[in-house]
């Protein structure tokens, strides 16, 4: 798992690459996303469209991160989910609980 951020004003964009699975993949992402919240950072984008496959681990840290950023007054929102991981927040109806974008502008600018 490659974890890159971007600020965009009041925004960080955080792109992920790899699949967000046990492990360390979902060590490495829990571990980057407590620092940003701790560093203030509580406005998230995390962009999805490199993670091809999310397992029941990698969908905890997403509600683990959004939790700590609601938490912290801001928010987490997702962009580019892809197909198979949209079925699968679908699924797990955690598609009502993110605001999901597949256009960058769109995200950033719904803050």
């Amino acid at each position: 798992m490659r974890v890159q951020t971007e600020v965009v004003g009041p925004v960080t964009l955080v792109h992920l690459t790899g699949d967000l699975v046990i492990g360390d993949p979902e060590a490495t992402f829990k571990q980057e996303m407590s620092a940003l919240v701790k560093s203030g950072k509580i406005n998230l984008v995390i962009d999805l469209a490199s993670v091809h496959y999310l397992d029941s681990t990698g969908l905890g840290s997403l509600v683990r991160t959004y939790t700590s950023t609601k938490r912290a007054g801001g928010t987490t929102k997702l962009l580019n989910v892809g197909e198979r991981n949209r079925k699968i927040l679908e699924i797990t109806r955690l598609s009502t609980v993110f605001e999901i974008f597949e256009d960058r502008a769109a995200a950033l600018s719904s803050f």
